[in-house]
């Protein structure tokens, strides 16, 4: 591993740890309790992860080719309750895995996005970028983002997580700078609270 990527993972590791520790007290309580794509029982309400026939301006895709291997990567070893689920929105396509697990926590962020993007590259081939915090909008808890180069189209992976739920997004088609903005806009759609 050269020292380029060695001080890269080691400032993504402290700007996590930072924005833990920043926004641990302040953070909804939403938020921090989500644990189910089954929603919970007892009339507690949680984070849930659906997947609607649109989202935004995304349509989910009649093939869940991409979601489908991105699913069978399965790099991401934290999660108890997968979901999975691809959209398309005027050529570009985003193939979204995720779901709950009990092991999902800040303090995890560096784990959850380096696996997740060594199965992005399964279904993408390139080079990951540098790592970018990216705003995640009203849903709250932190977002990450990568561009991949080499693959040919414009492409990137994301990854939002909260406690003990993570979404994790590979964009192709698109400009790898906006992937933030797709982020912030399926969120609001694929997250819901009940």
């Amino acid at each position: 591993m050269s020292i380029v990527a060695v001080a890269v993972v080691l400032l993504f590791a402290a700007a996590v740890t930072v924005a833990y520790k920043l926004t641990r007290d302040d953070e909804p309580a939403a938020t921090a309790s989500a644990a189910s794509t089954a929603g919970g029982g007892g009339g507690e309400k949680r984070l849930r992860l659906t997947a609607p026939a649109t989202v935004g301006s995304w349509k989910k895709a009649s093939s869940q080719e991409l979601a489908d291997k991105l699913s069978a990567a399965g790099t991401v070893t934290l999660i108890d309750e997968p979901f999975a689920a691809q959209y398309d929105n005027g050529g570009i396509t985003a193939a979204i895995w995720g779901g709950t697990g009990k092991d999902i926590r800040f303090d995890s962020a560096q784990e959850l996005f380096t696996a997740f993007v060594k199965g992005a590259l399964t279904i993408t081939p390139g080079t990951p970028g540098t790592t970018s915090p990216v705003d995640p909008g009203l849903i709250g808890g932190q977002a990450y983002c990568v561009a991949i180069t080499g693959s040919g189209a414009g492409s990137s992976a994301c990854l939002w997580f909260a406690d003990q739920l993570t979404v994790g997004f590979v964009f192709t088609g698109g400009e790898p700078d906006a992937a933030g903005g797709y982020v912030k806009e399926m969120l609001s759609g694929l997250v819901t609270f009940g």
